[in-house]
Order: structure tokens, then sequence, then C-alpha cells
């Protein structure tokens, strides 16, 4: 059964970007818990040193800066529960629209049973995250490896040097190299390498 129409992309992209602007609020709500566990720590430190002095000075406030920074920290801790649920959530949601949008171009390009197998290893609905890597970068660079490979229009694309894994600022290379790898296969673009040398050989 074929599909007819635009795919999608635009309602997919905000579920990209949901899940990114997760993993952003996320980043910068533990740099802040970091932060403010060190001033905790500091502050601690200090105070201890003062009630061990035989004869300490004046603390000059230095107890409600404790207590307002164990404040803060419990606040920094509290964002950050509420930042893991929230990206736990949105990698929920990409989950479910990746494998919409797989099944989509599956029906909409006519995609044989291991070409499908094969994009559902490149764009993978499996979304995991960690402090180092997430879902975008590793899509991005999955994308990219088969604009240079199968899907490759020419000898300069496929001599490209791939670029190191990293963590990007935003994420419109990824949405351009998404709609890149269904534009190929819309113009008849195949995921088996060997498929295509068997084709060229004829």
């Amino acid at each position: 059964r074929r599909v007819h129409g635009n795919l999608p992309f635009q309602e997919y992209f905000v579920s990209i970007d949901q899940h990114f602007k997760s993993r952003q609020s996320l980043a910068q709500s533990q740099q802040t818990l970091s932060e403010r566990a060190h001033q905790f720590r500091s502050i601690q430190k200090r105070l201890l040193v003062r009630f061990k002095d035989r004869n300490p000075s004046p603390l000059n406030n230095l107890d409600n800066l404790f207590e307002d920074t164990y404040r803060q920290l419990i606040t920094a801790s509290e964002k950050v529960e509420s930042d893991q649920f929230e990206l736990q959530s949105s990698a929920n949601v990409l989950t479910c629209t990746t494998n919409l949008m797989l099944l989509l171009i599956r029906y909409r390009f006519q995609l044989a049973k291991e070409d499908f197998k094969i994009l559902q290893q490149y764009l993978s609905p499996v979304v995991v995250d960690s402090q180092t890597q997430g879902w975008e970068e590793c899509t991005d660079a999955a994308m990219t490896h088969l604009l240079r490979t199968c899907l490759a229009k020419n000898s300069r694309e496929s001599g490209s040097v791939p670029q190191p894994l990293q963590v990007p600022t935003d994420i419109n290379k990824l949405k351009k190299h998404i709609a890149l790898v269904c534009d190929r296969l819309a113009k008849g673009g195949q995921l088996r390498v060997e498929t295509k040398k068997t084709g060229s050989s004829k």
C-alpha cells in the first residue's frame, strides 16, 4: 500500500526540537546544581574552621549565606529532577514520532523489507541520552553516513571526511540531513550498497 502526499517533516521536527531543548535544559540545571554544591561545600569548610578555632572570629553573615546556599541547592536539585522527567517524556514522544515517520517513509517510497530494516538502524526510534552524547548527534552522524555512501550523488560526496561526534549547538543540520535522505529515497536511492552494485553491473 502506497502513501501519497508530503511527509510531515514540520510536525516530526517539533518533537526533535522539544527533545533537544529538554537535553539542553537538563544540562544547564545539572551545571547549576554542580556550582551550588561546590559553593555549599566551600562555605561548610569555612564554618567548620571557625567552629574549631578556640577564639573564633565573627561569622560575618556566613551562617546566613550557608542557609541561603542550602536553599538554592535544594531548588537546583528539584530542577534537575524535573528536567530529567521532562527529558524522558520528550524521549518517549520522539520514539513514537520516529516510529510513525519510519512507517510513512516505508510506504511513501515503497521500501523493501531489507531497506526498511536498514533505515530503522540509521533513523533509530530507540532514544538513549547520556551526558556525553545523545540521539541528535548520533542520528545526524548516521544520516551523514548514508549521504556519503549508498545515497551519495557523486564521488565528491562519497569522499567527504566525516566530522567527529559532538553535542551540537543546534539541530538545523540534522533536520536538513533527514529531509535530504528522504529526498534521495524519493528519487530512487537504495540503502543496500550491494543492490546498487548489482544494478550497475547489468
